[in-house]
């Protein structure tokens, strides 16, 4: 008897794997806004992770620097930037 569990589906079987949709579906269609939606939020996500990498590592410098020393505020100037341009992309704009 366990051998019947092995068999696979017949064609006529109302069964099909998740990852393969019915051919001739109207499902099949690309919905092409909603495609460049997504591409665009996967593309947001990644310069917002970018950006969030070089926040740590210049905040990190930022810290073990002095305020007297060359370059303090103008690091402080690129991390404002860098903040000011995350938000925008978190927005969407």
């Amino acid at each position: 008897m366990p051998s019947a569990w092995l068999k696979p589906p017949s064609p006529s079987s109302p069964w099909r794997p998740y990852h393969c949709p019915p051919s001739g579906d109207a499902g099949t269609e690309v919905d092409a806004p909603g495609l460049e939606r997504y591409a665009k939020g996967v593309l947001d996500s990644l310069a917002v992770m970018g950006i969030n990498r070089r926040l740590v590592e210049m905040r990190s410098r930022h810290r073990r620097m002095s305020p007297q020393e060359e370059g303090y505020r103008e690091l402080f100037s690129e991390i404002a930037a860098l903040e000011q341009r995350r938000m925008q992309i978190r927005q969407g704009t």
